[in-house]
């Protein structure tokens, strides 16, 4: 008889202030139930994890390059994906990987790739740490892996052609080198 009451547990993990802030002043849990732990994806990071060159059928000789993708317009993604695969075209000791954000297709990395007649190395069912752990340098636009490279001591490339200010404030928190115009990548890389 009476209200429902929902069990509240001892202690609730959280990933950082803004999360402790919505439980303990909008949903009334008592301060000390909540905990801050950080992002649990980061807690991979300490584990040894593997070299991809094998199962990409790399050579120990190449440097790997990985550029970790997000999903953004069309358009955007075009023109960057062109532009790194142009760049890296230079570099004869340097195998570009392509990883594919979750929520994208892969038919435009591929046309691209077909036009440029680039040997750019598409995955999407790749483990992200992995790769990073094995690139010497990771390039994204605005995806939160680089903040997994800066983790695993990954030099970061921000390439943000959109002329918009950066989502992520990596260069600005001098993390990583950015790129803003398509003739300053190679430069970079």
């Amino acid at each position: 008889k009476g209200s429902y009451r929902c069990p509240m547990p001892d202690v609730t993990a959280v990933y950082g202030t803004a999360f402790r802030d919505i439980l303990v002043r909008r949903c009334n849990y008592p301060k000390s139930a909540v905990v801050i732990t950080g992002a649990q994806r980061f807690d991979r990071i300490v584990e040894k994890g593997a070299d991809v060159r094998k199962e990409l059928g790399i050579p120990e000789s190449k440097k790997i390059l990985a550029l970790i993708t997000s999903p953004v317009s069309r358009g955007e993604n075009e023109a960057l994906t062109k532009t790194v695969f142009s760049a890296v075209k230079n570099f004869s000791d340097t195998q570009l990987v392509v990883k594919i954000h979750p929520n994208e297709s892969d038919s435009v990395y591929h046309n691209i790739k077909r036009r440029l007649a680039s040997d750019a190395i598409i995955v999407r069912d790749i483990d992200l740490y992995d790769l990073i752990r094995t690139s010497a340098a990771a390039m994204t636009y605005l995806s939160t892996a680089g903040m997994e490279a800066l983790l695993l001591g990954k030099s970061l490339v921000v390439i943000n052609l959109s002329g918009r200010a950066d989502v992520v404030p990596y260069v600005q928190e001098k993390a990583a080198i950015g790129v803003y115009r398509a003739e300053d990548l190679k430069p970079a890389i």
